[in-house]
């Protein structure tokens, strides 16, 4: 199943704004979610993403989602790759002890626990912007701030995109 920013049905192009601080890489397929926002903006309107640095978090262990991944995600989602994020998360992220990180992954997997599935540099985020704006969603505008330098500024970057 695809995931969504918004789990409430909303009417077509309805939106005036949608804020998603730190909510993104929680979404199994993020180009999709992007998509959903777009469709229920209205002409003009804007999405505010704040997005984690993952050179600045607990994630700083774990690969970069590759452009390719959040492909293969949009145009062939697959669960076994979900849990694929839930391997890594609960080995590099928070790993579990060797004689439960079968059991936990498992528990974690069926129970759909929160995770981020995807990690993205402030560059490779705004890769994945521009294939949405070029290729499903044609934002009007991107507006961007990169991460500042320090974990004390939040470890986060920001982007605006307008409908």
């Amino acid at each position: 199943p695809r995931s969504t920013l918004f789990p409430y049905t909303t009417l077509f192009r309805s939106l005036d704004f949608a804020i998603a601080s730190h909510v993104i890489e929680h979404t199994p397929n993020p180009l999709h979610a992007l998509e959903q926002v777009y469709n229920k903006l209205r002409p003009g309107k804007k999405l505010l993403l704040v997005v984690p640095d993952k050179q600045l978090t607990f994630d700083e262990g774990r690969e970069l989602t590759s452009l390719q991944h959040i492909l293969f995600d949009y145009y062939r989602p697959s669960r076994d790759r979900d849990l694929m994020h839930y391997l890594e998360v609960f080995t590099v992220s928070f790993p579990l002890p060797p004689d439960r990180v079968y059991r936990g992954i498992k528990k974690a997997f069926r129970t759909n626990q929160d995770i981020h599935y995807h990690t993205w540099t402030y560059e490779s985020f705004l890769e994945m912007i521009e294939y949405s704006k070029t290729f499903v969603s044609p934002w009007s505008e991107v507006w961007s701030r990169p991460t500042l330098p320090d974990k004390q500024y939040g470890g986060e970057f920001y982007v605006v995109l307008t409908r």
